[in-house]
């Protein structure tokens, strides 16, 4: 669910129906706070209009190197609330601004393990029903990732290019083309199987209890 913070107050715009005037029966943003505050805002562009009245310095992303604890822990409530929305991050109005900060790390989370000298297997939790990817920074010291930019062809299961995988010393980015998003995916993970001597990666959706370091090899024989 959306969370639209009020930019005039300590609210949160709902929406409205116009009751009268040229603009009868429209639907626009308004504060809940209200008639204590008056604000209003159009539909269209209101995700636009609230990260600029919101956020005085730059949004950061999760492949920024503004994305550290540090850094997330210097926005107020109201910032870091939004900031979780805007990334499908759920919260509620108990949570404190430490437990939302560890939400949105835990983006950043991955598993990679090595099947054998030339072959890894990467997992990624997807957090949204409609999952087209994602570019995250990384501290992993694994030897898989070196100065050299690495790219992967992302297959599905008819060996067709669905997207691609790249990986660099500090970030991961894994990208579909648009016949491949991944709908109503939340809750399970992305795996790749990366094969370094082919530069591809065949890509499968699964249920994140399904796959681990032991049973992967049984996994593999329904690809």
């Amino acid at each position: 669910m959306l969370y639209l913070p009020c930019p005039k107050c300590n609210g949160e715009l709902q929406i409205r129906v116009a009751k009268r005037g040229p603009k009868a029966g429209f639907e626009f943003y308004g504060c809940d706070n209200f008639p204590l505050c008056k604000f209003t805002a159009e539909k269209t562009n209101v995700v636009d209009l609230v990260k600029k009245e919101i956020f005085k310095k730059q949004i950061p992303t999760q492949d920024s190197k503004y994305w550290t604890r540090e850094h997330l822990s210097k926005f107020s409530k109201k910032e870091i609330r939004f900031l979780a929305s805007i990334n499908d991050v759920s919260f509620n109005k108990q949570d404190d601004t430490n437990n939302i900060v560890d939400e949105l790390l835990s983006l950043n989370d991955f598993e990679l393990f090595e099947i054998n000298f030339s072959k890894w297997c990467f997992l990624y939790e997807i957090r949204s029903d409609f999952f087209s990817g994602f570019s995250i920074t990384h501290q992993s010291t694994s030897k898989i990732f070196s100065d050299k930019t690495k790219r992967y062809k992302v297959l599905d299961n008819k060996f067709e290019i669905g997207g691609e995988f790249k990986i660099t010393k500090t970030k991961i980015t894994l990208s579909f083309l648009d016949d491949y998003k991944v709908k109503n995916g939340s809750g399970n993970s992305v795996m790749l199987i990366l094969d370094q001597d082919k530069s591809t990666a065949m890509a499968q959706i699964i249920n994140p209890q399904v796959l681990n370091e032991e049973n992967f090899k049984d996994f593999l024989l329904s690809i």
